[in-house]
Protein backbone atom coordinates (compact mmCIF):
# COMPACT_ATOMS: atom_id res chain seq x y z
CA UNK A 1 0.00 0.00 0.00
CA UNK A 2 1.04 3.81 -0.56
CA UNK A 3 1.55 5.93 2.16
CA UNK A 4 -1.33 7.85 3.38
CA UNK A 5 -2.89 11.06 1.68
CA UNK A 6 -1.16 10.05 -1.45
CA UNK A 7 -2.54 10.97 -4.52
CA UNK A 8 -3.80 8.21 -7.08
CA UNK A 9 -2.71 9.14 -10.64
CA UNK A 10 -2.88 6.20 -12.83
CA UNK A 11 -5.74 3.62 -13.64
CA UNK A 12 -3.33 0.97 -13.02
CA UNK A 13 -2.85 2.19 -9.63
CA UNK A 14 -6.27 2.15 -8.71
CA UNK A 15 -7.11 -0.98 -9.98
CA UNK A 16 -3.97 -2.41 -8.21
CA UNK A 17 -5.38 -0.80 -5.10
CA UNK A 18 -8.92 -2.02 -5.23
CA UNK A 19 -7.50 -5.31 -5.65
CA UNK A 20 -5.89 -5.36 -2.33
CA UNK A 21 -7.83 -3.53 -0.43
CA UNK A 22 -9.85 -5.51 2.43
CA UNK A 23 -12.15 -2.98 3.23
CA UNK A 24 -13.22 0.26 1.37
CA UNK A 25 -14.79 3.22 2.02
CA UNK A 26 -15.64 6.24 -0.52
CA UNK A 27 -15.99 9.66 1.18
CA UNK A 28 -17.96 12.05 -1.24
CA UNK A 29 -21.70 11.39 -2.61
CA UNK A 30 -21.56 13.95 -4.77
CA UNK A 31 -20.85 14.29 -8.66
CA UNK A 32 -17.56 13.16 -8.34
CA UNK A 33 -18.78 9.50 -6.81
CA UNK A 34 -21.60 9.58 -9.61
CA UNK A 35 -18.36 9.74 -12.34
CA UNK A 36 -16.21 7.34 -10.25
CA UNK A 37 -19.11 4.89 -10.12
CA UNK A 38 -19.49 5.19 -13.49
CA UNK A 39 -15.99 4.72 -14.51
CA UNK A 40 -15.77 1.73 -12.64
CA UNK A 41 -18.59 0.26 -14.20
CA UNK A 42 -17.79 1.04 -17.60
CA UNK A 43 -14.51 -1.28 -17.67
CA UNK A 44 -15.87 -3.72 -15.71
CA UNK A 45 -14.26 -3.09 -12.60
CA UNK A 46 -15.82 -4.56 -9.55
CA UNK A 47 -15.61 -3.72 -5.89
CA UNK A 48 -17.44 -4.17 -2.79
CA UNK A 49 -17.94 -0.56 -0.95
CA UNK A 50 -18.79 -1.20 2.87
CA UNK A 51 -19.91 2.62 2.71
CA UNK A 52 -20.21 6.26 1.35
CA UNK A 53 -18.74 8.30 4.06
CA UNK A 54 -20.44 11.98 4.12
CA UNK A 55 -19.25 14.81 6.63
CA UNK A 56 -23.05 15.30 7.60
CA UNK A 57 -26.02 13.19 6.54
CA UNK A 58 -28.19 16.82 6.37
CA UNK A 59 -29.06 16.83 2.59
CA UNK A 60 -27.63 12.95 1.73
CA UNK A 61 -29.58 10.38 0.92
CA UNK A 62 -29.21 6.73 3.13
CA UNK A 63 -28.31 5.44 0.12
CA UNK A 64 -25.80 5.73 -2.87
CA UNK A 65 -26.09 2.96 -5.39
CA UNK A 66 -27.07 0.94 -3.19
CA UNK A 67 -24.72 1.53 -0.15
CA UNK A 68 -25.04 3.01 2.89
CA UNK A 69 -24.19 6.13 2.93
CA UNK A 70 -22.71 7.02 6.83
CA UNK A 71 -21.54 10.48 8.60
CA UNK A 72 -18.02 10.14 9.56
CA UNK A 73 -18.73 10.71 12.86
CA UNK A 74 -20.95 7.53 13.21
CA UNK A 75 -18.49 5.53 11.40
CA UNK A 76 -16.51 2.30 12.64
CA UNK A 77 -13.09 2.61 11.37
CA UNK A 78 -10.94 -0.77 11.25
CA UNK A 79 -7.39 -1.27 10.35
CA UNK A 80 -6.31 -1.90 6.75
CA UNK A 81 -9.70 0.37 5.79
CA UNK A 82 -8.58 1.91 2.51
CA UNK A 83 -10.44 4.88 1.84
CA UNK A 84 -10.84 6.56 -1.08
CA UNK A 85 -12.04 10.76 -1.81
CA UNK A 86 -14.74 10.69 -4.18
CA UNK A 87 -14.76 14.15 -3.99
CA UNK A 88 -14.33 18.14 -5.77
CA UNK A 89 -10.34 18.69 -5.03
CA UNK A 90 -11.56 21.84 -2.55
CA UNK A 91 -12.75 19.71 -0.01
CA UNK A 92 -9.93 17.24 -0.05
CA UNK A 93 -7.91 18.64 3.19
CA UNK A 94 -11.21 19.41 4.92
CA UNK A 95 -12.14 16.01 4.50
CA UNK A 96 -8.39 14.23 5.72
CA UNK A 97 -8.91 17.04 9.12
CA UNK A 98 -12.01 14.98 9.68
CA UNK A 99 -10.70 11.29 9.14
CA UNK A 100 -7.50 12.64 11.32
CA UNK A 101 -9.84 13.34 14.32
CA UNK A 102 -11.45 10.48 14.56
CA UNK A 103 -7.93 8.55 14.27
CA UNK A 104 -7.87 7.79 10.56
CA UNK A 105 -4.58 8.72 8.92
CA UNK A 106 -3.26 5.75 6.76
CA UNK A 107 -4.46 4.61 3.40
CA UNK A 108 -6.99 7.45 2.89
CA UNK A 109 -6.44 7.97 -0.95
CA UNK A 110 -7.25 11.67 -3.39
CA UNK A 111 -8.64 10.51 -6.61
CA UNK A 112 -6.64 12.24 -9.74
CA UNK A 113 -9.79 12.76 -11.72
CA UNK A 114 -8.36 13.34 -15.07
CA UNK A 115 -8.27 9.09 -15.17
CA UNK A 116 -11.88 9.23 -14.42
CA UNK A 117 -13.01 12.03 -16.49
CA UNK A 118 -10.78 10.54 -19.24
CA UNK A 119 -12.98 7.77 -20.54
CA UNK A 120 -16.23 9.67 -21.11
CA UNK A 121 -13.87 12.95 -22.78
CA UNK A 122 -12.94 10.71 -25.26
CA UNK A 123 -16.31 9.14 -26.12
CA UNK A 124 -17.85 12.72 -26.27
CA UNK A 125 -14.53 13.41 -28.93
CA UNK A 126 -14.94 10.73 -30.83
CA UNK A 127 -19.09 11.25 -31.35
CA UNK A 128 -18.02 14.83 -32.74
CA UNK A 129 -14.99 13.92 -34.91
CA UNK A 130 -16.42 14.51 -38.23
CA UNK A 131 -17.23 17.77 -36.43
CA UNK A 132 -14.37 18.74 -35.70
CA UNK A 133 -12.33 18.11 -38.89
CA UNK A 134 -15.12 20.72 -40.83
CA UNK A 135 -14.99 23.50 -37.58
CA UNK A 136 -14.28 26.41 -37.86
CA UNK A 137 -14.58 26.65 -41.25
CA UNK A 138 -18.61 25.46 -41.81
CA UNK A 139 -20.59 28.30 -41.97
CA UNK A 140 -23.54 28.96 -39.87
CA UNK A 141 -26.97 30.33 -40.49
CA UNK A 142 -28.43 29.77 -37.22
CA UNK A 143 -27.70 32.42 -34.27
CA UNK A 144 -25.73 35.24 -35.90
CA UNK A 145 -24.56 37.71 -33.10
CA UNK A 146 -26.30 40.77 -33.14
CA UNK A 147 -25.99 44.60 -32.84
CA UNK A 148 -27.78 45.65 -29.66
CA UNK A 149 -26.78 47.99 -26.68
CA UNK A 150 -29.43 45.56 -24.06
CA UNK A 151 -27.23 43.62 -21.63
CA UNK A 152 -29.04 40.63 -20.68
CA UNK A 153 -29.39 38.11 -18.12
CA UNK A 154 -30.91 34.90 -19.49
CA UNK A 155 -32.27 32.18 -17.44
CA UNK A 156 -35.07 29.49 -18.33
CA UNK A 157 -38.34 27.66 -17.21
CA UNK A 158 -40.16 25.97 -20.65
CA UNK A 159 -43.10 25.71 -18.97
CA UNK A 160 -43.55 29.52 -17.85
CA UNK A 161 -42.72 31.26 -14.60
CA UNK A 162 -46.51 30.84 -13.64
CA UNK A 163 -46.19 26.96 -13.50
CA UNK A 164 -42.47 26.75 -11.99
CA UNK A 165 -42.46 25.14 -8.38
CA UNK A 166 -42.10 27.94 -5.85
CA UNK A 167 -38.38 27.48 -5.15
CA UNK A 168 -38.03 28.45 -8.82
CA UNK A 169 -40.18 31.01 -8.53
CA UNK A 170 -38.16 32.68 -5.78
CA UNK A 171 -34.85 32.22 -7.41
CA UNK A 172 -36.43 33.96 -10.25
CA UNK A 173 -37.84 37.02 -8.05
CA UNK A 174 -34.04 37.18 -6.69
CA UNK A 175 -32.53 37.52 -10.07
CA UNK A 176 -34.61 40.19 -11.01
CA UNK A 177 -34.43 41.94 -8.15
CA UNK A 178 -30.44 41.55 -7.66
CA UNK A 179 -29.66 42.64 -11.03
CA UNK A 180 -27.51 46.22 -11.76
CA UNK A 181 -28.90 48.64 -13.69
CA UNK A 182 -29.97 48.88 -17.56
CA UNK A 183 -29.92 45.00 -17.55
CA UNK A 184 -32.79 42.86 -18.65
CA UNK A 185 -33.61 39.93 -17.25
CA UNK A 186 -35.51 36.76 -19.54
CA UNK A 187 -37.14 33.72 -18.93
CA UNK A 188 -36.60 31.62 -21.94
CA UNK A 189 -40.18 29.51 -22.40
CA UNK A 190 -41.28 27.43 -25.12
CA UNK A 191 -43.97 30.19 -26.34
CA UNK A 192 -41.23 32.68 -26.49
CA UNK A 193 -37.47 31.03 -27.43
CA UNK A 194 -38.12 31.43 -31.06
CA UNK A 195 -37.89 35.36 -30.51
CA UNK A 196 -34.47 35.12 -29.16
CA UNK A 197 -32.74 32.12 -31.33
CA UNK A 198 -32.87 29.74 -34.14
CA UNK A 199 -32.81 26.24 -33.75
CA UNK A 200 -32.89 23.52 -36.67
CA UNK A 201 -36.02 22.07 -37.25
CA UNK A 202 -34.89 18.34 -36.35
CA UNK A 203 -33.39 19.20 -32.81
CA UNK A 204 -37.16 21.32 -31.72
CA UNK A 205 -38.53 17.54 -33.00
CA UNK A 206 -36.58 15.77 -30.74
CA UNK A 207 -37.05 17.78 -28.10
CA UNK A 208 -40.50 18.26 -28.55
CA UNK A 209 -41.18 14.33 -28.92
CA UNK A 210 -39.00 13.50 -25.43
CA UNK A 211 -35.99 12.22 -26.72
CA UNK A 212 -33.81 15.46 -26.08
CA UNK A 213 -34.02 16.03 -22.20
CA UNK A 214 -35.13 19.37 -21.50
CA UNK A 215 -32.03 19.87 -19.43
CA UNK A 216 -30.09 19.40 -22.76
CA UNK A 217 -32.21 22.01 -24.52
CA UNK A 218 -31.78 24.22 -21.74
CA UNK A 219 -27.79 23.67 -22.50
CA UNK A 220 -28.12 24.50 -26.19
CA UNK A 221 -30.46 27.59 -25.85
CA UNK A 222 -27.95 28.75 -23.45
CA UNK A 223 -24.53 28.73 -25.84
CA UNK A 224 -27.28 30.13 -28.73
CA UNK A 225 -28.41 32.92 -26.70
CA UNK A 226 -24.65 33.88 -25.09
CA UNK A 227 -23.43 33.57 -28.73
CA UNK A 228 -26.09 35.88 -30.38
CA UNK A 229 -26.48 38.55 -27.78
CA UNK A 230 -23.99 38.05 -25.04
CA UNK A 231 -24.86 38.39 -20.92
CA UNK A 232 -24.94 36.30 -18.06
CA UNK A 233 -26.63 32.85 -17.78
CA UNK A 234 -28.69 32.13 -14.33
CA UNK A 235 -29.96 28.38 -13.85
CA UNK A 236 -33.61 29.00 -12.40
CA UNK A 237 -32.55 27.18 -9.08
CA UNK A 238 -29.60 29.54 -8.97
CA UNK A 239 -30.67 32.19 -6.05
CA UNK A 240 -29.26 35.53 -6.09
CA UNK A 241 -28.29 36.91 -2.40
CA UNK A 242 -26.44 40.07 -3.46
CA UNK A 243 -26.09 42.28 -6.63
CA UNK A 244 -24.74 40.79 -9.30
CA UNK A 245 -21.81 42.47 -10.08
CA UNK A 246 -20.93 44.75 -12.86
CA UNK A 247 -17.49 42.88 -13.22
CA UNK A 248 -19.50 39.91 -14.09
CA UNK A 249 -20.52 41.29 -17.91
CA UNK A 250 -16.48 42.55 -18.07
CA UNK A 251 -14.58 39.27 -18.88
CA UNK A 252 -14.35 37.60 -22.54
CA UNK A 253 -16.00 33.94 -20.50
CA UNK A 254 -17.50 34.24 -17.15
CA UNK A 255 -18.01 31.82 -14.89
CA UNK A 256 -18.47 30.75 -11.03
CA UNK A 257 -14.17 29.20 -10.93
CA UNK A 258 -13.16 27.31 -7.58
CA UNK A 259 -9.73 26.93 -8.66
CA UNK A 260 -10.09 23.58 -9.20
CA UNK A 261 -8.91 20.99 -12.53
CA UNK A 262 -11.92 19.41 -14.24
CA UNK A 263 -12.77 17.69 -17.15
CA UNK A 264 -9.07 16.83 -18.43
CA UNK A 265 -8.49 20.81 -18.21
CA UNK A 266 -6.33 23.51 -16.06
CA UNK A 267 -9.39 25.44 -15.35
CA UNK A 268 -13.01 25.37 -13.77
CA UNK A 269 -16.12 26.42 -14.67
CA UNK A 270 -20.03 25.39 -14.52
CA UNK A 271 -22.55 25.92 -16.61
CA UNK A 272 -25.22 27.19 -14.21
CA UNK A 273 -23.53 30.72 -13.74
CA UNK A 274 -22.03 30.84 -17.31
CA UNK A 275 -21.23 34.38 -19.53
CA UNK A 276 -19.52 36.24 -21.63
CA UNK A 277 -19.32 38.63 -24.94
CA UNK A 278 -21.73 37.57 -27.49
CA UNK A 279 -19.39 36.25 -30.88
CA UNK A 280 -17.15 34.20 -28.22
CA UNK A 281 -15.77 31.70 -29.88
CA UNK A 282 -16.35 28.92 -27.12
CA UNK A 283 -19.95 29.47 -27.36
CA UNK A 284 -20.24 28.82 -31.29
CA UNK A 285 -18.12 25.95 -31.05
CA UNK A 286 -20.48 24.40 -28.09
CA UNK A 287 -23.73 25.36 -30.37
CA UNK A 288 -22.34 23.85 -33.76
CA UNK A 289 -21.21 20.70 -31.78
CA UNK A 290 -24.68 20.08 -30.27
CA UNK A 291 -26.58 20.79 -34.00
CA UNK A 292 -24.33 18.48 -35.82
CA UNK A 293 -24.35 16.12 -33.15
CA UNK A 294 -28.22 15.76 -33.02
CA UNK A 295 -28.14 15.54 -36.97
CA UNK A 296 -26.60 12.20 -36.38
CA UNK A 297 -28.18 10.64 -33.22
CA UNK A 298 -31.62 11.15 -31.67
CA UNK A 299 -30.08 11.43 -27.93
CA UNK A 300 -27.22 12.77 -25.59
CA UNK A 301 -25.77 10.08 -24.49
CA UNK A 302 -23.71 11.64 -21.74
CA UNK A 303 -25.99 13.76 -19.31
CA UNK A 304 -22.48 16.63 -18.86
CA UNK A 305 -21.95 16.24 -22.74
CA UNK A 306 -21.66 20.47 -22.16
CA UNK A 307 -18.65 20.46 -19.83
CA UNK A 308 -16.97 17.45 -21.54
CA UNK A 309 -17.52 19.88 -25.05
CA UNK A 310 -16.06 22.93 -23.11
CA UNK A 311 -13.47 20.78 -21.88
CA UNK A 312 -12.99 19.94 -25.95
CA UNK A 313 -13.21 23.34 -26.76
CA UNK A 314 -10.03 24.43 -24.22
CA UNK A 315 -7.73 22.15 -26.21
CA UNK A 316 -9.04 22.17 -29.83
CA UNK A 317 -9.86 26.15 -30.25
CA UNK A 318 -6.59 28.40 -28.81
CA UNK A 319 -7.30 30.92 -26.25
CA UNK A 320 -10.47 29.17 -24.33
CA UNK A 321 -8.45 27.71 -21.56
CA UNK A 322 -6.71 31.06 -21.07
CA UNK A 323 -9.83 33.12 -20.80
CA UNK A 324 -11.07 30.35 -18.22
CA UNK A 325 -8.32 30.86 -16.16
CA UNK A 326 -8.81 34.42 -15.72
CA UNK A 327 -12.03 34.43 -14.16
CA UNK A 328 -11.11 35.33 -10.56
CA UNK A 329 -12.11 32.51 -7.98
CA UNK A 330 -15.60 32.97 -7.18
CA UNK A 331 -18.40 31.60 -4.87
CA UNK A 332 -16.47 28.93 -4.08
CA UNK A 333 -19.30 27.62 -1.31
CA UNK A 334 -22.15 28.41 -3.83
CA UNK A 335 -23.75 24.65 -3.56
CA UNK A 336 -23.51 24.65 0.34
CA UNK A 337 -26.93 26.20 1.14
CA UNK A 338 -28.82 23.02 -0.91
CA UNK A 339 -27.27 20.99 0.78
CA UNK A 340 -29.25 22.07 4.37
CA UNK A 341 -32.50 23.16 3.06
CA UNK A 342 -34.15 20.96 5.51
CA UNK A 343 -32.56 22.09 8.31
CA UNK A 344 -33.90 24.96 10.98
CA UNK A 345 -33.07 28.39 9.88
CA UNK A 346 -30.66 30.12 11.91
CA UNK A 347 -29.21 33.37 11.00
CA UNK A 348 -25.60 32.37 12.10
CA UNK A 349 -25.94 29.29 10.00
CA UNK A 350 -27.14 30.76 7.09
CA UNK A 351 -24.69 33.20 7.02
CA UNK A 352 -21.81 30.50 7.46
CA UNK A 353 -22.99 28.05 4.41
CA UNK A 354 -23.37 30.91 2.30
CA UNK A 355 -20.17 33.26 3.03
CA UNK A 356 -17.93 34.70 0.53
CA UNK A 357 -20.76 34.51 -2.41
CA UNK A 358 -23.39 36.46 -4.14
CA UNK A 359 -25.30 33.43 -5.48
CA UNK A 360 -26.15 30.22 -4.24
CA UNK A 361 -26.91 26.81 -6.54
CA UNK A 362 -30.39 25.15 -5.24
CA UNK A 363 -32.67 22.58 -5.64
CA UNK A 364 -36.51 22.55 -6.46
CA UNK A 365 -36.49 18.48 -6.29
CA UNK A 366 -36.97 17.59 -2.83
CA UNK A 367 -39.86 18.22 -0.36
CA UNK A 368 -40.96 17.28 3.24
CA UNK A 369 -39.96 20.78 4.53
CA UNK A 370 -40.81 22.04 7.70
CA UNK A 371 -42.37 25.51 8.64
CA UNK A 372 -39.17 26.70 10.01
CA UNK A 373 -36.33 24.97 7.52
CA UNK A 374 -33.78 27.20 5.78
CA UNK A 375 -36.69 25.89 2.61
CA UNK A 376 -39.63 27.44 3.97
CA UNK A 377 -37.41 30.56 5.27
CA UNK A 378 -36.24 31.14 1.91
CA UNK A 379 -39.50 30.58 -0.08
CA UNK A 380 -41.60 32.84 2.09
CA UNK A 381 -38.84 35.84 1.86
CA UNK A 382 -40.48 39.14 0.96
Amino acid sequence: MMKSNNKIVSLDELVDILRCAKRIKLYGAGLRLMSFMEMTEEIGMTFLAECILVSSNKGNPDTAYGIPVVEVSKASFHKGDVILLTMSDNFVEDAVKKLADYGVTENVYEIDYTIIDSMPYRKVYESIESFLKTYPNLESKYNIPVETEKRYVWTCWWQGEDNAPLLVKKCLESQREHLPEQTEHVIITWENYRNYIELPEYLVEKAMSGKIKPAHLADITRCCLLYKYGGIWLDSTVYLLDELPEECFEYEIMTRSTGERIYCTNVSWVTWFLGGRKREEMFRFIMEAFFSYLSCYDEISNYYMIDFLIAISCRELEGIEEKLSKVPINNVHATQLQKHLHEAFDERAFRIYTEGGYLQKLTYKESGYSENSIYSYLVSAD
